[in-house]
C-alpha cells in the first residue's frame, strides 16, 4: 500500500460564451460563479489513485512543490539527533 493518493476532480461548468475564465485561479473563480453568480457548475467526476512512494516527488513537483512535502511522511530525514548543551553554573 502507497503513503500518499492522488485524487482528481472533474468540475463541469456551463456559463456565458461571453464570461470566460480570466482569472488566474480558475477554479476558484468557477466555484465561486457557480454558488454566487451566473453559472452552473458541479463536480462530475472523480478519481483516486495510489501513488507509489518512489514517484511521490516527480508528482509534487508537477503541482509546483518543490518535491519534499511528504518527507516524513516517506520517512525521509527523519533521523533522530542528540544534541547537548553545556550550562555554566
Amino acid at each position: 500500500m502507497s503513503t500518499i493518493s492522488k485524487t482528481t476532480f472533474t468540475f463541469t461548468v456551463l456559463h456565458r460564451s461571453d464570461e470566460p475564465f480570466l482569472s488566474d485561479d480558475p477554479l476558484h473563480e468557477a466555484m465561486e460563479r457557480s454558488m454566487h453568480g451566473n453559472a452552473v457548475g458541479w463536480e462530475t467526476g472523480s478519481e483516486t489513485v495510489e501513488v507509489p512512494d518512489t514517484e511521490v516527488p516527480e508528482e509534487l513537483v508537477e503541482l509546483g512543490n518543490d518535491g519534499n512535502f511528504f518527507d516524513i511522511d516517506l520517512g525521509i530525514g527523519t533521523e533522530t539527533y542528540m544534541v547537548f548543551i553545556e550550562e555554566e553554573i
